[in-house]
């Protein structure tokens, strides 16, 4: 495993932790494998002896790792909330992470694309679930959290991208469906061993979409309830938080590039 500013990541954890603010990472998805390895691997080491709270927040899809109570208990237990697909932007698993992003110091970890995408940023192999966007979760979570501290006290986002575990997790390219139950650990000819590469990214600043928004339609609709109906001048801030996340991560991401759009809203996207 090979990590590009791990350093600096772990620079930005403590530094937020000192300024009363709380940390979101957004990268993309590979595999089914993604978290716990590549998220294990980049905690600070205080995460797993002195400091067990350091360690991230984070989801994943109910069918997967909450299907059964023993599995449930597990993943729980682990710091891993349930995430009902299609489930909308008003799903409970949301509204937790984001009451994490105002904990000074906590670290909430999201994969926005909602989906493993292994050839290109945001683009799944399965047609129904491919947005030409990343899903707007990413942008509720991260408007809410502005509106409900004070700017000093606003969450940092960092993303990373990272490569490697698409070849221990393949899947295949007609449906997308995974080729393994279990990782291997050697590539394609059997022999050299896989490698993974982590990449940071710089900061990912979206006061200045907040503060606009605030501006101009007050700040009642980023703090009322979580399941609160959104207003639409309110989902046109999510997408476009959403679509500066997806430009910033397209940044470090070495695959071909896809276009990214702020879409009008067409329906409850999470």
């Amino acid at each position: 495993v090979s990590v590009l500013g791990l350093d600096a990541f772990h620079t930005h954890l403590a530094a937020a932790a000192r300024a009363g603010r709380a940390v979101l990472t957004v990268s993309n998805h590979m595999s089914v494998y993604d978290d716990p390895i590549i998220l294990s691997y980049i905690a600070p080491r205080a995460a797993y002896t002195t400091a067990p709270w350091r360690h991230r927040w984070g989801g994943c899809s109910e069918e997967i790792c909450f299907k059964h109570p023993a599995l449930a208990a597990f993943f729980g237990a682990g710091k891993v909330l349930p995430v009902w697909r299609g489930g909308g932007l008003s799903q409970p698993m949301f509204a937790e992470l984001a009451d994490h992003l105002c904990v000074p110091g906590s670290w909430v970890h999201l994969f926005p694309e909602g989906c493993i995408c292994q050839r290109h940023l945001n683009h799944s192999d399965v047609p129904a679930r491919r947005r030409p966007y990343l899903r707007w979760g990413v942008g509720k979570m991260i408007a809410r959290a502005h509106a409900q501290n004070k700017p000093e006290h606003a969450p940092v986002v960092v993303p990373f991208f990272h490569q490697g575990l698409e070849q221990a997790m393949p899947l295949r390219e007609d449906d997308g469906t995974s080729l393994r139950v279990v990782p291997r650990l050697t590539g394609d000819d059997g022999v050299s061993p896989i490698r993974v590469r982590i990449t940071f990214g710089e900061i990912i600043a979206c006061g200045d979409l907040v503060d606009a928004f605030l501006a101009a339609h007050g700040k009642e609709a980023l703090i009322s309830g979580w399941d609160s109906p959104d207003t639409e001048e309110a989902l046109q801030l999510y997408s476009a938080i959403a679509a500066r996340v997806h430009r910033r991560m397209s940044e470090i991401d070495p695959r071909p590039v896809r276009s990214v759009v702020t879409p009008e809203y067409v329906g409850d996207e999470c």
